[in-house]
Formats: C-alpha cells, sequence, structure tokens
C-alpha cells in the first residue's frame, strides 16, 4: 500500500481511536462480501464464491491492484478451486467427516 501512496495512519503520530474510526482505515475494513460479490464480476459469477466469497482481501489487492483494489480476485483461491484442490483434499481426507460441507457436488 505504501509504494501505492497509500497509508493507514501511525500509530507513533496519531490518535489510535482516530486511526480505527476513521480514513482509509475504516473504508478498507468495511468493504463486505456482498461489495465483492456486485462489483467483481468474476468472483461474484463463480460457482464456488459462496465458499471462498472471494478469498483474502489483502491478496486481491496485491493481485488485482488498482484497477480493482480492495474487490479484486484473490487468485490463489481461484487456483485452488478452479484446478480441482478442493476436490483432491476432500478427497483425500475422505475419513474426515465433514460437519460444514460446500453445497458444490
Amino acid at each position: 500500500m505504501q509504494q501505492r501512496g497509500e497509508s493507514l495512519g501511525n500509530v507513533h503520530t496519531d490518535r489510535l481511536k482516530d486511526l480505527l474510526t476513521a480514513g482509509s482505515y475504516l473504508e478498507n475494513i468495511c468493504t463486505t462480501v456482498g461489495d465483492i460479490r456486485k462489483n467483481n464480476r468474476k468472483c461474484g459469477g463463480c460457482k464456488w464464491f459462496e465458499y471462498c466469497t472471494g478469498g483474502c482481501r489483502a491478496l486481491a489487492y496485491l493481485y488485482s491492484g488498482e484497477s480493482k483494489g480492495l474487490c479484486g480476485e484473490d487468485l490463489t483461491k481461484c487456483r485452488f478451486f478452479e484446478n480441482g484442490w478442493y476436490e483432491k483434499t476432500r478427497d483425500a481426507l475422505s475419513e474426515w467427516k465433514n460437519l460444514s460441507p460446500v453445497g458444490i457436488v
């Protein structure tokens, strides 16, 4: 973020209360799953979205950059699901009982 000229503030020079209740930090943490679904067609239309919910926002920002910001894709989650790693992991752990299964076969 610093390389892109963004700052969440400095706890050594700014009041923590101010940093946590206003500005860039608050905007970043208030990004919702609904925002991601609405602002990212790839994620919003993906059959795995209900499980991954767009992945990690920090990685999404890293991979998508300023063009999509925090609503970009976390490509590590895309690769995990698109390359069949969910199924491979599920099959490798077939002896374990999944108490919260993904609703996708």
